[in-house]
Formats: structure tokens, C-alpha cells, sequence
């Protein structure tokens, strides 16, 4: 599988929890799945078998991107949980807006 590059799937994953500030104690379950996850992709590409590697990642890779979307880590993700949809840090009006018009 050297023509692969290793997917580094816990790495990006961490890396996006990391920078996901609407997170709390109420997710940890979630982010234990991604995690799973994203473990299992990894492991499954450190065991050399290509085939297996390529049936594995069409089983998981969904239900992976399905736990972050869950988690608002994607872009439509953030979009229908009323966030930020980009990496900006300053405040988003309307993202406010709908956080608030939610809490009602």
C-alpha cells in the first residue's frame, strides 16, 4: 500500500475536536464513536491488506463523517446547527441569532 498515503484519520479527527468550542460533556459519547472510528480506519490501513483496507473504509468512512456531522465537525454540519460554517474566530450575527432564537 505504498502508493497510499496513510489516512491519519485519528490525527485530523483530534485536530477538528480540538478546535470545535461548542462541545460538552453531553457529546463525549459521540466523540468516543468518531474516535472508535477513526481508530479502526487507521488500524485497518496499518495492516498492509488493500483490499480489505478499500471494504473496510466503504463500511466506516460513512458512519465516520455521519459522527461528525453529528458533532457539527463538517461544514453542513455547523450549517444546520446554526455555527459558523468557516474557520472564522470572530463572531457570526446571525449564528448568534439562531443560537439564541434556539434557546427559547
Amino acid at each position: 500500500m505504498e502508493h497510499l498515503k496513510p489516512p491519519r484519520m485519528r490525527s485530523q479527527l483530534d485536530a477538528a475536536l480540538r478546535n470545535a468550542d461548542h462541545l460538552g460533556p453531553a457529546d463525549k459519547g459521540a466523540i468516543a464513536l468518531a474516535r472508535a472510528l477513526a481508530d479502526a480506519i487507521d488500524a485497518s490501513y496499518a495492516a498492509g491488506d488493500l483490499a480489505a483496507y478499500r471494504k473496510f473504509t466503504t463500511y466506516a468512512s460513512p458512519m465516520l463523517l455521519n459522527a461528525m456531522r453529528a458533532l457539527a465537525l463538517t461544514p453542513d454540519g455547523r450549517k444546520k446547527a446554526g455555527l459558523p460554517v468557516t474557520d472564522r474566530k470572530e463572531p457570526d450575527p446571525l449564528a448568534e441569532l439562531r443560537a439564541k432564537r434556539r434557546a427559547r
